[in-house]
């Protein structure tokens, strides 16, 4: 009975120091943490992540920040789809829209708690919200442009898909101060472009508009080059705290803005899931603020953003315009390879047909319909319909390394049987979350063109070669044509003449 006693003591002993070990082995690996933003190329989405970056750094995070494309709820479908595979300990989401939450359901029921980032939803199952309180955004912005107003002007309101609870903010700051709301304007993309179109109309049929609140900065700039261009001088409130808003503020042309807090968004969210993965019980909402931006704070806040940009962009670019010619420069880093490093693109004279090269076609909405061959060594893609994004056709390889350090030049020619334009994209793929370290819409022609490129890269990537032939800046083309794609060329400058 007694040796019994011991053998039990002893298995307790060993099991419990077994646990003891198995648990501080988990808590010494560094914890998995995925955030999926709505888009890594505007700058306030970077400065989310430039923060999400920090707080990797800072609390010994295996992080990553990753992005489909932007407004693309399939694309962001997918990419979590794909997340949920890597099993992270944890998940952080900017989600596009409600049709997500379904998607979001899988990480719940394989006990990953989700953290939703800048856009709150109803979804009973999420851990945190990590954001702005976006009613009191928009009653600030509201009650801003109203102080440069007297009762009874009339304001237009220029609003997005996910834009109701600053609208709403607005409105009963405006209301307050018997501003009328002339019309408002929901669904409109975040596009300066398309938002410009839309205000022009707006002035012609609301000749007594006095002012208008936006409910991002991008969308209030678009509404100011309406305006300027019609010789108005007009208040514009935005929301966001973008760099090109501040400096107009600091300029004078605009009188303020409300500002977001992006970097420390990101930071925050990384703080919190930290608290979450150790057990700590976290708020339901973690409020990163609001802030009142004029020409007496604005320099120092554009001074902090574009410090933290400076350190994460990997683009800049430095155009001219001679000869169809255009130079882009932006720094990376740099190694040592073989001939790859030099050339990484293959077979770009076609004189193999379309060997290396790989072709994507996608209709989500409205059915691509393409072809694509090799023709008198060029690449030819006969197109019936365009779908309706750019990516919905592609001509591209893959796999390709671009090395740090080495000035890289793209040459390529291209005709047309009709008018219209293509986009040259470089990125490092879904694995990358899509980061575009090079792109630009090409106007061709049917008279064959010469395109050149010359840049220096910033870091070592794995990255893919892309010519977009969809739908480019919205134009759907129902009418066929071919284009035809001919000598490409991505090669290390120099590297002909060593």
């Amino acid at each position: 009975m007694r040796s019994r006693s011991v053998f039990l003591i002893i298995i307790f002993t060993f099991l419990t120091i077994l646990i003891g070990m198995m648990f501080k082995s988990h808590l010494s690996e560094k914890p998995t943490v995925v955030i999926v933003l709505k888009d890594l190329d505007t700058q306030y989405w970077e400065l989310v992540k430039a923060g999400a970056e920090q707080g990797f750094s800072d609390f010994g995070v295996n992080g990553k920040a990753v992005a489909a494309s932007l407004g693309d709820v399939e694309g962001q479908k997918d990419l979590l789809k794909s997340i949920l595979k890597e099993k992270p300990d944890l998940l952080i989401v900017s989600p596009l829209n409600s049709d997500i939450v379904p998607t979001l359901e899988g990480f719940n029921a394989n006990s990953i708690p989700v953290l939703l980032l800048d856009t709150d939803n109803a979804w009973g199952n999420k851990t945190s919200y990590i954001g702005t309180n976006n009613i009191n955004l928009g009653k600030m912005g509201g009650m801003l442009l109203a102080t440069q107003l007297q009762p009874g002007n009339e304001v237009a309101i220029l609003g997005g898909h996910i834009s109701e609870e600053r609208i709403k903010g607005a409105k009963l700051s405006l209301e307050a101060a018997r501003v009328k709301i002339a019309i408002e304007t929901f669904n409109l993309p975040n596009e300066s472009g398309p938002v410009k179109e839309v205000m022009e109309t707006i002035l012609e049929d609301y000749p007594n508009i006095k002012g208008v609140f936006a409910d991002t900065d991008i969308k209030a700039l678009g509404a100011l080059d309406a305006i300027e261009e019609y010789g108005l001088n007009i208040p514009v409130i935005g929301a966001d705290g973008i760099n090109e808003m501040l400096e107009l503020i600091e300029e004078g042309i605009l009188t303020g803005t409300v500002a977001q807090n992006p970097y420390d968004m990101g930071y925050l969210s990384v703080e919190t899931a930290m608290k979450v993965l150790q057990g700590e019980r976290v708020v339901e909402m973690v409020d990163t603020g609001v802030d009142i931006i004029t020409k007496a704070n604005a320099s120092e806040r554009l001074t902090f953003q574009q410090r933290v940009l400076e350190k994460l962009y990997l683009r800049f670019f430095s155009d001219t315009n001679s000869m169809k010619t255009f130079t882009y420069e932006f720094e990376m880093s740099a190694d040592e390879g073989e001939r790859e490093k030099y050339f990484p693109l293959k077979n770009g004279d076609f004189s193999t047909g379309l060997k290396n090269w790989e072709s994507h076609v996608q209709g989500w909405d409205r059915q691509s319909n393409v072809s694509f061959a090799e023709e008198n060594g060029k690449a030819k893609i006969s197109i019936e319909h365009t779908g309706i994004n750019p990516w919905d056709i592609l001509l591209f390889q893959k796999d390709l390394t671009l090395e740090k350090g080495l000035t890289y030049v793209i040459e390529f020619d291209v005709n047309t049987s009709i008018d219209r334009k293509l986009e040259l994209v470089i990125d490092n793929g879904a694995d990358g979350g899509y980061h575009r370290y090079f792109e630009e819409i090409i106007q061709i022609t049917t008279d064959p063109q010469t395109f050149s490129y010359e840049f220096e890269m910033p870091t070592t990537d794995v990255f893919e070669f892309k010519f977009l032939v969809g739908s480019v800046e919205g134009v759907v083309i129902e009418n066929s044509h071919d284009i035809f794609i001919g000598n490409v060329r991505l090669e290390a400058k120099g590297a002909r003449e060593n």
